[in-house]
């Protein structure tokens, strides 16, 4: 009877811990965004951040394909280059992001895979960290297990639901100081994304360049 017991405990017991760790937990809601994370197997939270920003999708587009903008609009981006550009749907990008106090700076190659659903007018892009792309340069570390995405979905004409969320393990313990640094990092993310692109005029509508 107990032998029994025991075998039902171990069965259900990973469904139990699958339910803990997709449980999104709200960490911050102001000026219409809203932030949550979700704990994970590595012990650094994945954090989600969601808007809706007042300007179109091809505007938004402009803005986060243009790596020049990066220091604009992504938070603590000292620098950002397009490495290559495999075709109209994927490409790789090196970020520096300035790291607080005594902490040296931390970089990443970063892949993005982007499609759209014209149906749904959709746009999707799929991050995946490239860390053994290039040795780390001096100075620097590397983030390490970096996914992420990106979610826009234009609604109106000039209006767009927006969903970013990214992991990455930077190279420290993982830690609530640091679940608190990501909050903040997806946060003044999402909230310089929409002026900047609200101000932008896109030369064409790179979308339909998918297809």
């Amino acid at each position: 009877m107990l032998r029994n017991l025991f075998i039902i405990l171990l069965l259900f017991l990973p469904l139990f811990g699958h339910t803990n760790e997709t449980a999104w937990l709200l960490k911050r809601e102001e000026s219409g965004i809203r932030i949550y994370q979700q704990s994970t197997d590595s012990g650094y939270a994945l954090t989600r951040g969601e808007v809706e920003i007042p300007a179109s999708l091809d505007a938004l587009l402009a803005v986060m394909r243009d790596p020049a903008a990066c220091p604009q609009w992504v938070y603590a981006c000292k620098q950002s280059t397009l490495v290559q550009q495999y075709d109209p749907a994927q490409r790789l990008d090196y970020t520096v992001i300035d790291s607080p106090l005594w902490f040296a700076d931390r970089d990443m190659y970063i892949h993005s895979s982007a499609s759209f659903d014209r149906q749904s007018k959709t746009f999707r892009v799929q991050l995946t960290g490239k860390e053994n792309y290039a040795e780390t340069r001096a100075g620097r570390v590397r983030i390490n297990h970096l996914y992420g995405s990106w979610k826009l979905q234009q609604t109106e004409a000039n209006k767009t639901s927006l969903s970013y969320q990214i992991h990455g393990n930077p190279q420290l313990p993982a830690s609530s100081l640091l679940d608190a640094y990501m909050v903040e990092s997806v946060f003044q993310t999402l909230r310089n994304l929409g002026p900047l692109a609200q101000e932008t005029r896109p030369q064409k509508a790179w979308v339909p360049e998918l297809h």
